[in-house]
């Protein structure tokens, strides 16, 4: 018994075959490291209103589930490069930083005029209290 022999055009019409219903398979299924999948999960987030859109970062005062979600979302779409990725990525970072050195600059004004009043004496500092009086000179 002879096998019918096939044609190459016909061989390789069954491979390109094969070829585009893989193709077809594999675009069905979701890759593991899909690029936009937290811009996905923030429109998701943005239409059931725990995302704003203004400031592109989690509602400032809304808490619960959809709140840590938008969180989890926000870090995963912040750069470490980012100034503010020491405040853990927090959406409002730049404005905890502003708060923080302000703190610290009144804070280090107070510690440099408390250090002043202990390490310096009183006659020194306030030598305006112990300068020696002129009585009745006219200048």
């Amino acid at each position: 018994m002879l096998l019918p022999r096939l044609k190459p055009s016909a061989v390789s019409t069954v491979g390109s075959v094969v070829r585009v219903i893989s193709c077809r398979n594999a675009g069905q299924t979701a890759h593991p490291k899909d690029p936009l999948q937290p811009f996905r999960e923030i429109n998701k987030l943005a239409s059931q209103g725990n995302w704003d859109a203004i400031n592109n970062s989690p509602e400032l005062f809304h808490y619960g589930r959809g709140h840590r979600e938008a969180k989890s979302v926000y870090a995963k779409i912040k750069t470490p490069e980012d100034a503010f990725a020491n405040y853990g990525g927090q959406p409002y970072g730049p404005l905890i930083f502003l708060f923080s050195r302000v703190a610290l600059f009144f804070g280090g004004i107070y510690v440099a005029f408390t250090i002043y009043e202990a390490v310096v004496p009183e006659q020194y500092r306030l030598h305006y209290k112990y300068a020696p009086k002129h009585h009745n000179e006219h200048h």
